[in-house]
């Protein structure tokens, strides 16, 4: 089910922000849109659409801060892919780690965009993957390191601005008290059935082991 599903399904607040997100969903899109066109070198028209999309968000009266910083995260998100491809890996570095910045934030104003906290897991990868990119292996071992133990429940995704840390066992709390049809149960596999979970972040991480252009694997 997508994220913003899961969110209305929480209660009456839930649906509420959704109503208020469904506001940006071209912005979102916009950004989404943009990302593939990095990946696959379309560098100008990538921009374009992240130039775009930036304006339009600066123009709107988002009202609910945690919305902003949800939509945020998705722009510094591709942002990061943006210069990653144009190798300025010290600014993706900072851009990824900001975007990690405003989940916390997110999280710390609405409990119910826990949904979300497998984020943190994502923006570990890339860093790492930005890692990779410059060598620095040790750096790239320790973003892997802390993703695998996120997804294995060892270490939390976040650490709020209250102080409070959210953990795989808090996420799936929420999601199992989700009033889901049992159809649709379980609502995110790969972070409730622990296989599914463990087999997800092992394709995640064997594809950041693969060097670019390269049939050798990172060391």
């Amino acid at each position: 089910m997508p994220w913003f599903d899961l969110v209305s399904l929480s209660g009456d607040e839930g649906r509420r922000w959704r109503e208020q997100y469904g506001r940006f969903d071209s912005v979102a899109k916009g950004i989404m849109g943009s990302v593939p066109l990095l990946r696959r070198g379309e560098i100008d028209t990538g921009a374009r659409m992240l130039k775009d999309a930036r304006e339009q968000l600066s123009a709107m009266d988002v009202g609910d801060e945690s919305i902003l910083s949800v939509m945020e995260r998705w722009y510094l998100g591709a942002l990061g892919m943006y210069h990653y491809r144009l190798a300025e890996f010290d600014e993706a570095d900072r851009v990824m780690a900001r975007a990690h910045e405003h989940m916390v934030d997110a999280v710390t104003r609405r409990g119910f965009l826990v949904v979300l906290a497998d984020e943190a897991v994502e923006l570990r990868l890339h860093r790492a993957r930005i890692s990779r990119n410059r060598q620095r292996w040790a750096e790239m071992w320790d973003h892997i390191s802390a993703a695998r133990a996120m997804r294995a429940g060892g270490e939390p995704f976040y650490v709020l601005r209250d102080g409070r840390s959210v953990w795989l066992s808090d996420v799936r709390e929420f999601l199992e008290a989700l009033p889901a049809a049992p159809e649709q149960r379980p609502v995110k596999p790969n972070l409730q059935d622990p296989t599914q979970c463990r087999q997800d972040i092992d394709r995640w991480i064997r594809d950041v082991l693969r060097i670019p252009d390269s049939v050798i694997h990172a060391p």
